[in-house]
């Protein structure tokens, strides 16, 4: 009896537990048909939140987090490379490299 009422609970766990799953949110895609994720970019200092810069593509965010490197507030010293700033597309962090 006390075997059934924990197989029964543990049942019981498992199926709340599955019907939890992740929302997806939906695909966006510019005029060229490339998928879109939220773009931003980082203070210099590394701290604070990100500031978004809006949905791009892949490419435009790089060129954007590149463009806002040349800022005093955005800009990060590398010891060999120079100066970078540092940005996220989507959940992937990505580097800009100033011009």
């Amino acid at each position: 009896m006390k075997l059934l009422k924990y197989l029964l609970l543990f049942q019981t766990i498992l199926l709340i537990g599955c019907s939890k799953k992740k929302v997806q949110e939906n695909a966006t895609f510019d005029r060229r048909g490339k998928p879109t994720k939220l773009c931003s970019i980082r203070a210099g200092d590394g701290r604070g939140p990100y500031k978004p810069l809006g949905r791009l593509n892949e490419r435009e965010c790089k060129k954007s987090i590149s463009k806002l490197c040349n800022e005093e507030l955005y800009k990060q010293i590398h010891r060999t490379k120079g100066h970078f700033a540092r940005g996220k597309y989507g959940e992937r962090i990505m580097i800009g490299t100033c011009p």
